[in-house]
């Protein structure tokens, strides 16, 4: 930024900088004020990135200089920076733009207060004759970031403002040479939102007096910055304190405790924070502030040395003849059972760490970084130190090969052996080379599940207190290092190591082979050095744990003796005993062992059949679906990993981490319904009843498989991992439910584990059982991938599904394109989707209002299928369900068709084949096994209904009576719901035994999936929706194969093409004016409402979407603020006349007005810990009859009105970031719920935010926008 004429310009990343920390943005412009001295930092790596990054943007232009040649124009810095020069650079950059110019490079851009310079405007096409053109930068980075997508933005922004034509979508150019796209419209809406804001910060700032002060509570800051960095220490700031979140800050400052003595000194409770983090911060403060006062005294001792020459007593280490600089650190013990965690030690341990280049990129600069050194040091008296170089990607995968056979080899040997590391990031890279290489993922996994890999941070941060600000391995080094404590000197840091390797390569270019060496050399002593203190801090753990083990002893004799003569006293808390260290043993002063370059022959890993396949779909075969199936080939092993990961982590998480997480439940309150009992010869059960909190979005349920999660002590003989603190135990869940105080309650049957005794210890954790075995799906894929590369078979498997990967247009036999349905969806009703208990969508349709066209362009484009795929996209209300299952009904009972119905869930196959038995299919030729169907009830092949009235109207089919159900019905045709394994087992469905497969929710059906069931049937019916509830997928891949069958075929837009199947345009529950905003925010326009939904009235409140903004601070999950908006609302609303025309009778004049009643309102709230709270507030009220829910449990469902409650405060308040709160989908979701109106009820300060990720920023443009065009609604609040 700087000042033109007194008027404040500022640029993109003054934004940015503004954005993520005011406190930054203004102090910058108190420099420029001259307020205060300019904040100098010095950053070698930071100069390295930004002189790699021109030379990228140079590259970059080359390459167009050569595409285009004299078509890129290039307008070059203004010469100085006044008015004038600056308003011709803009009128140059314009002027090139309307003369057509392919690229225009360093365009310059001024409109008064904004100035830019964009790197390249790229011609892409014409709007009606004008050129549209794209707004690209170049980047070196590895993946695209928001602030970079907010920079292409505001140059975007720029040319709208100056009439020219701009491209859907904005660009990046990254450093490996791929292009990310970015939604421009999505990106200009939080740029202009976020200048409005920014730049009336700093015209406010510029009117103050003098320079913005440290803890300003009307400014954010962002406490990592530079200019935060070099306020923290001068105020004493409670972030100063090691462990204090934001969050934490915020609270202890609403409380009065800004600094780090405040806290040290405080002793009441803190809103907000829990009692023993509370606890565990204020021991972190006293202790840090002992280490101040030690330093301080020994400051002052070694004055008093220096003026006298005699040394007082009570000095600090430093003054004994341990280095001067070394810092006095303190520790204590506060947690023994995380130090008895630690294996035992074994004579094969090693101690493990990386070294790598994160800018490091190879010839085809195709990916970035690369772990030059895997160091490691093996345990015994010499202290063997063993090196794996890598100087290029290929010496990497060697290294790789190599690490992971010597540890093998050394296994074998020890096979108790653990290997030690400091943090998470050894674990993390292992897995990335794994993958990048593509072999050693299973040893990777296999050494993480047994517990070989073990993360000493964790250690330290659960079981010990040290008196540091930061617990860096360098800054817990005085502790146990002695004097073998490293100097400043030389590589001290990661961040050296970096640079001081790319100088290594340099001088190697060079040809100075002996500085090269000489530079290695300092790389890996410095590595050593790590390596041989990681050893050391393991003997120090240990250390401490026998002397807490000793001195618990000696208080348990202690109260033994008081005991005998005074009555009881209380024991010892091993929770938080606080039990001060001590110091390491003297270490043995001997000569370091050198290095030793390892190299380990061993012999090729015997490749699995998926890898083999994966190999030869790369290497044999060009198909576009190759590269597509070979990813699909692991699929499910990648995402089981996340899944083990997840679970062994919340075998040693604090609570903290276990708020609101999937499938997770923090259990509350238990009780045993029943005790342990059994037959005899079978393992004991018992019943507990367990409440607490389930995460938002949680699927688990009667029949889930669940893991009991115990806290030491473990009951007897329950085994606790390796590595880890916590035991599980199974269980399947009988019952989920709610209790009156809107807790989750899970009724539970445990299972004894063998060689475990009867205890009754109770779980305090309920977290997801293992996922199932995916033998089959792997079978189904393999056979589809082998028939790729060894074609022959006739018909050959799954070719819709190969279809779907090629994305080409649905193959018709007669050639041509799919049939076409003339009109939109005439009243089709409302979308049924997805029913599992409660209120269902209630526009149901006659046979009158049937959408005969689209109905019978369906069913003729399935008649033509060669083979292939019809796909149907779906939005909320447009009868989706209600046309696939008259297609459905149509060919089996037409056409004699044998069907299959498969979807991600048990109550979503069965929803659908009610459809299709109240399409006119006989219950007698539908059948499905297991669900809700009782195995009590016959397996004779009569509906179940017969057997028992409640039952549902198909029959249940024993395990593998599928063929036989088929054979039974020959040409009459059938239809067989099921699961994936379903119809992936062999002995249930031959390979193309159905006509058609229909994937119900194929917007949420993985596209690795698609490919294993397809080989079930010769054709595939897509039906859903992908911008509502997506794919959840957890696993990394090579290839997009985690994405939705639909969301493959519309390849990233917001509705299907036209080629590839049909999108339903209609709505029939959407008044015009809601329409309008849900079509906006998730179909590009293209949803549009039955002109009888604009005969829909309420009094009292306009169509479409409201918005309430409420202010609120600090609040993350639940916020009683909008809890009583909602309550206030809501009852503002109850008794105005509701007129419902569209609904039953085609005649207006059919319809009443009645009073709005509570079943009329829909709450959605963001949360479940907010669903709580407004269902307690409107009980209070006498409103519980209004539904509330999460949008996991409403999809399908609809009312007159839905509130939508966000919760978070702001960004940083809110739990898995805006990319949840704000999710697109899920917004549609809870939007579209509605008949007449949405009111949003959220926080102004939830989108004063800038996200790291690009796709959370497209979320955040995407409701800013949505809240722009909406009606502004006053609180209703007294």
């Amino acid at each position: 930024m700087f000042l033109l004429d007194d008027v404040l310009v500022y640029s993109a990343s003054d934004l940015s900088t503004a954005v993520g920390c005011e406190f930054a943005a203004l102090r910058k412009l108190d420099e420029r004020l001259g307020r205060v001295p300019k904040l100098e930092v010095e950053n070698a790596f930071l100069d390295r990135a930004a002189r790699l990054g021109n030379e990228h943007e140079e590259r970059v232009l080359e390459q167009y200089r050569q595409r285009f040649g004299a078509g890129v124009v290039e307008i070059g810095p203004p010469t100085e920076y006044t008015r004038a020069a600056l308003e011709e650079q803009h009128a140059r950059t314009i002027a090139a733009l309307h003369a057509g110019a392919d690229v225009v490079a360093q365009a310059g851009f001024f409109d008064g207060r904004f100035h830019g310079r964009a790197d390249f405007l790229v011609r892409e096409g014409e709007v009606g004759g004008r050129p549209r053109y794209a707004v690209v930068d170049a980047k070196l980075t590895r993946s695209a970031k928001s602030p970079a997508v907010m920079q292409v933005a505001a140059y975007a922004d720029q040319l709208l403002r100056a009439g020219i034509d701009v491209a859907e979508y904005t660009h990046l150019h990254l450093g490996d040479d791929v292009v990310t796209s970015h939604p421009m419209a999505d990106g200009v809406a939080v740029l202009r939102e976020q200048r409005e804001q920014v730049q009336h910060l700093l015209d406010e700032h510029r009117l103050d007096d003098g320079p913005v002060v440290w803890g300003d509570e009307r400014y954010r800051a962002c406490l990592w910055c530079d200019y935060c960095a070099a306020e923290l220490e001068p105020a004493r700031d409670v972030k100063l304190v090691w462990g204090v979140r934001s969050g934490n800050r915020n609270a202890l400052r609403a409380a009065g405790i800004t600094t780090i003595d405040d806290l040290a000194a405080s002793t009441s409770a803190i809103p907000k924070i829990r009692p023993a983090t509370l606890e565990r911060l204020r021991g972190q403060a006293r202790l840090q502030l002992r280490q101040e006062e030690a330093e301080a005294r020994a400051c002052e001792g070694a004055a008093v040395v220096t003026r006298t020459g005699h040394a007082e007593t009570g000095h600090s280490r430093a003054a004994e003849g341990t280095p001067a600089a070394m810092p006095t650190v303190f520790s204590e013990v506060h947690t023994v059972a995380a130090l008895e965690a630690l294996p035992a030690p074994d004579a094969g341990d090693i101690f493990f760490d990386f070294e790598g280049d994160p800018m490091w990129v190879d010839s085809d600069r195709t990916e970035w970084g690369l772990e030059y050194l895997f160091g490691l040091v093996e345990a015994g008296p010499e202290e063997r130190y063993v090196t794996f170089w890598a100087h290029d990607r290929a010496e990497e995968a060697g290294a790789l090969k190599n690490f992971l056979a010597y540890v093998a080899q050394r296994r074998a040997a020890h096979p108790r052996l653990h290997i030690y590391h400091y943090a998470a990031y050894e674990q993390s890279a292992l897995r990335t080379l794994a993958q990048r290489h593509g072999f050693g993922a299973e040893e990777v996994e296999g050494l993480i599940a047994d517990g070989v890999l073990v993360d000493l941070y964790k250690t330290v941060k659960d079981g010990v207190r040290i008196s540091q600000r930061s617990y860096s391995l360098k800054k817990l080094e005085p502790l146990y290092m002695g004097a073998q404590l490293r100097d400043a000197s030389g590589v001290t840091s990661g961040g050296d190591s970096v640079v001081a390797y790319e100088e290594a390569m340099a001088t190697r270019a060079a040809g100075d082979d002996a500085g090269y060496a000489a530079r290695l050399a300092e790389l890996a002593d410095y590595n050593r050095y790590d390596c041989v203190s990681t050893l050391r801090l393991r003997d120090w753990l240990l250390e401490q744990r026998d002397r807490t083990h000793a001195v618990l002893h000696e208080a348990a004799l202690a109260v033994g003796a008081v005991g005998a003569g005074a009555g009881p006293a209380e024991p010892p808390q091993t929770s938080a005993i606080g039990i001060p260290t001590e110091p390491a043993a003297a270490v043995a002063q001997t000569e370091p062992a050198g290095p030793v370059a390892a190299v380990v022959d061993t012999e090729p890993t015997e490749e699995t059949t998926a890898q083999t396949l994966a190999r030869a779909m790369l290497t044999r075969t060009s198909d576009p679906a190759a590269p597509l199936l070979a990813a699909a080939l692991e699929y499910h092993r990648r995402e089981d990993e996340p899944f083990w990961r997840a679970h062994f982590e919340r075998l040693d998480a604090p609570r903290r981490d276990w708020v609101d997480a999937r499938d997770v439940l923090d259990v509350h309150g238990a009780r045993v319904v029943e005790d342990w009992s059994g037959p005899e010869g079978r393992r004991p059960t018992r019943v507990l009843e367990l409440t607490g909190s389930l995460g938002t979005g949680s699927v688990v349920g009667a029949g889930s498989e669940v893991y009991c999660v115990y806290r030491p002590p473990v009951p007897d003989g329950m085994r606790v991992p390796d590595g880890h603190e916590r035991a599980t135990s199974g269980a399947r869940v009988i019952s989920r439910g709610e209790n009156a105080d809107g807790e989750d309650v899970l009724v539970i049957a445990e299972w004894l584990a063998r060689d475990l005794a009867e205890h009754d210890a109770l779980p305090v954790l309920i977290t997801p059982g293992a996922p199932p075995s995916a033998a089959s799906l792997w079978s189904a894929i393999e056979l589809v991938a082998e028939a790729v590369v060894n074609p022959g078979l006739e018909p050959p498997p799954a070719q819709a599904a190969l279809d779907v990967l090629r994305r080409v247009p649905p193959r018709q036999r007669h050639g041509g394109p799919l049939p076409h349905a003339a009109v939109s969806v005439p009243g089709l009703g409302a979308d049924v989707d997805q029913v599992a208990g409660g209120h269902i969508g209630t526009d149901h349709i006659g046979a009158d209002h049937i959408g005969a066209d689209h109905i019978s362009a369906v069913t003729d484009a399935m008649l033509g299928a060669d083979d292939s795929y019809v796909a149907v996209q779906g939005p909320p209300g447009t009868g989706k369900t209600y046309l696939g299952t008259r297609v459905i009904a149509a060919l089996v009972q037409r056409f004699g068709w044998r069907v299959g119905v498969v979807a991600q869930s048990h109550a979503v196959v069965e929803h659908f084949l009610r459809g299709v038995i109240e399409a006119g299919v006989p219950g007698a030729q539908v059948g499905k096994r297991g669900g809700s169907v009782d195995a009590s009830i016959p397996t004779d092949f009569r509906p179940a209904v017969e057997h028992d009235p409640s039952a549902p109207p198909w029959v249940r089919l024993d395990a593998y009576q599928h063929q036989e159900f088929l054979e039974r019905h020959g040409s009459a045709g059938a239809v067989i719901g099921g699961t994936a394994w379903d119809f992936t087992n062999r002995r249930r469905f031959a390979v193309g035994d159905l006509d058609v497969l229909v994937i119900d929710e194929a917007g949420q059906f993985a596209l690795a999936n698609t490919i294993a069931v397809a080989t079930a049937a010769r054709r595939l019916l897509l039906l859903g929706d992908p911008q509502q509830l997506p794919q959840v997928s957890q696993g990394t891949h090579d290839a997009p194969v985690d994405v939705s069958a639909l969301g493959w075929l519309t390849e990233g837009h917001a509705t299907l093409p036209p080629s590839r199947g049909y999108f339903l345009d209609r709505t029939w529950r959407l008044h015009p004016e809601l329409c309008e905003a849900v079509s906006t925010l998730a179909y590009d326009h293209q949803l549009h409402s039955h002109p009888r939904t604009a005969q829909r009235h309420l009094e009292g409140l306009d169509p479409g979407v409201h918005v309430v903004r409420v202010p609120h601070r600090g609040n993350v999950v639940d916020s009683p603020e909008e809890s009583a908006e909602v309550v206030a609302q809501i009852q503002a609303l109850l008794g105005k006349p509701w007129t419902d025309s569209a609904h039953g009778d085609e005649s207006a004049g059919a319809a009443e007005a009645r009073p709005l009643a509570p079943a009329d309102v829909l709450v959605v709230a963001a949360y479940n810990a907010q669903v709580q709270r407004i269902r307690r507030d409107l009980a209070e009220a006498g409103l519980e009859a209004v539904r509330v829910g999460t949008v996991d449990k409403f999809q399908g469902q609809e009312a007159a009105v839905v509130l939508l409650s966000l919760a978070a405060s702001s960004a940083d308040d809110a739990p898995r970031g805006l990319g949840f709160v704000l999710s697109r989908n899920r917004l549609n979701v809870a939007i579209s719920r509605g008949k007449w109106a949405a009111v949003v009820i959220r926080s102004p300060g939830l989108t004063r935010h800038l996200p790291w990720d690009p796709d959370e920023l497209s979320a955040l443009g995407a409701f800013i926008t949505l809240c722009s065009d909406a009606r502004e609604r006053r609180s209703r609040r007294r």
